[in-house]
């Protein structure tokens, strides 16, 4: 049985409370919940973000950063959604008409700390060298769509 996520608040909500456990036992059905409703988000929103989309990626941005820091065994789920966003976002996403909004300015700060932020914890990562291959690969893989 599919579960629909419905809106990004539950989407957040519900990508907040999960557990490395709810990772673990139902696998596939919930990365591909997960992952088809970001997909579904950046297809649908191809740029120019509103105020409150760019607030909905930037809380994003936190939590799956917070969650690969803090889940040892999760982190190859939560790097995979890192890879989709990064992958889909459009290099674009910059609202020109919302320039003079100072909130918006500062939500666009914000997503480039975020990023800065997870370079930071990559950088660090590398140095370690107990990293499994795989998650080292989607570290690269992440890297690169960061770059892009």
């Amino acid at each position: 049985m599919k579960v629909k996520i419905g809106s990004f608040e539950n989407f957040l909500e519900r990508l907040n409370n999960i557990k490395e456990e709810d990772i673990i036992i139902n696998d596939e059905n919930t990365e591909e919940m997960f992952s088809s409703f970001l997909i579904t988000f950046y297809k649908e929103n191809e740029g120019r973000y509103t105020i409150q989309e760019q607030e909905y990626i930037n809380n994003l941005l936190n939590i799956l950063i917070n969650k690969i820091r803090d889940n040892k065994n999760g982190r190859n789920f939560f790097s995979n959604l890192l890879c989709i966003h990064f992958k889909s976002i459009t290099p674009y996403f910059i609202n020109v008409k919302l320039k003079d909004n100072i909130y918006y300015i500062h939500l666009l700060i914000n997503y480039i700390l975020y990023v800065l932020n997870l370079v930071i914890y990559i950088e660090k990562e590398n140095k370690e060298l107990s990293l499994s291959l795989s998650i080292g690969r989607n570290i690269y893989t992440l890297t690169l769509y960061i770059i892009r």
